[in-house]
């Protein structure tokens, strides 16, 4: 089976900058790195903003599953994942859509980096301010995990936010 970057004569295959794209997400969520794979993308997110030029490229070609045996376990939702990512980024800036975004979904409402959506109050207060796409998506998140752009986007190491 296929464990390599995908087609190198694909369309965004050829980015005059480095940028991820959405067709080598699954490759690169493969290398798992224990971190709930959403480093991965947090960097499509990053390239999203810092090179709007480059947004077509990095968007159309879909992303495929790497293996066939993923469709059976936890990896099975990674292409929704990568989906709501890309849908809410392009709602967000009024990017047109890809028609792959539409063909992936959660049977399972789950949060971005994969655990299981509850029915807590965290919970409700993450569904209320998601962007539009999560729902559709069945994948949760914060609008700031796509926003956010520092290095490993953590939003709570800012300075400020030390107490002593």
């Amino acid at each position: 089976m296929m464990d390599q970057m995908p087609d190198p004569g694909s369309p965004g295959a050829h980015l005059t900058e480095p940028a991820v794209t959405a067709s080598e997400l699954p490759y690169w969520m493969s290398r798992n790195d224990h971190r709930g794979r959403l480093t991965e993308l947090t960097q499509l997110a990053k390239d999203w903003a810092r090179m709007p030029h480059l947004r077509d490229a990095m968007i159309v070609d879909p992303p495929r599953r790497l293996r066939w045996w993923h469709r059976f376990t936890p990896r099975r939702r990674d292409l929704a994942r990568i989906a709501a990512v890309v849908h809410a980024l392009c709602d967000r800036d009024g990017h047109p859509l890809p028609d792959w975004v539409w063909q992936h979904r959660s049977a399972k409402a789950i949060y971005i980096h994969c655990l299981p959506v509850e029915d807590g109050a965290y919970d409700h207060h993450t569904r209320r301010i998601a962007p539009e796409a999560c729902a559709y998506h069945n994948v949760w998140f914060d609008p700031r995990d796509i926003e956010d752009i520092r290095v490993h986007g953590i939003r709570s190491l800012d300075r400020d936010s030390f107490n002593g």
